[in-house]
């Protein structure tokens, strides 16, 4: 239950991070909103805060002119990297491709602003992580109390039959506590 609140909250955090995203204007000649480099270039490497579909909070960086990728997953503390390529197919162009352990797995970026992909990413129950650049965490400057609320949840879950679990909410507080 521990874990469901916690994949809760930062599935709520991304959301309202893609919702605040919307409304930036772009601030470089490629519209992408997301020139950091100081010297006047555009910048290749890009940084997300992700979550994943058993739960675990993930750092994700991506290094779109070497092909690289490197993460660290805050929830297992494991951390790694690798290489990715461009899928040679067709329909999949502009798909980032790796494959771990003989199986293909696949990144979706839209550079500096999300990602999505089916790398395990620290834990092998990970079948899919998503996530929204940490640039504009870094660029806002939030604070705890920017995320007070109260927030109301739905569980989809087809296989729960306590009605109690359905649905439910929370409220988080100035010092970081929750009800």
């Amino acid at each position: 239950m521990k874990r469901n609140i916690y994949f809760i909250l930062a599935s709520i955090f991304i959301a309202s991070m893609a919702f605040i995203s919307c409304d930036k204007e772009p601030d470089n000649e490629n519209g992408d909103g997301n020139n950091n480099d100081t010297n006047g270039t555009q910048t290749s490497v890009h940084h997300y805060f992700t979550a994943a579909s058993d739960g675990n909070i993930i750092s994700l960086t991506i290094d779109r002119n070497n092909f690289t990728y490197s993460f660290i997953n805050e929830t297992t503390n494991e951390s790694g990297s690798g290489t990715l390529k461009l899928s040679s197919n067709p329909k999949l162009s502009g798909v980032f491709e790796t494959t771990i352990s003989g199986k293909t797995h696949y990144t979706i970026e839209l550079p500096g602003v999300a990602v999505i992909s089916s790398i395990p990413l620290g834990n092998t129950l990970n079948k899919i992580c998503f996530g929204v650049s940490s640039d504009i965490h870094e660029q806002n400057n939030y604070t705890m109390s920017d995320f007070v609320a109260k927030y109301l949840f739905l569980n989809f879950d087809d296989s729960e039959k306590d009605p109690n679990t359905f649905l439910g909410g929370y409220e988080i507080f100035d010092n970081g506590t929750y009800t």
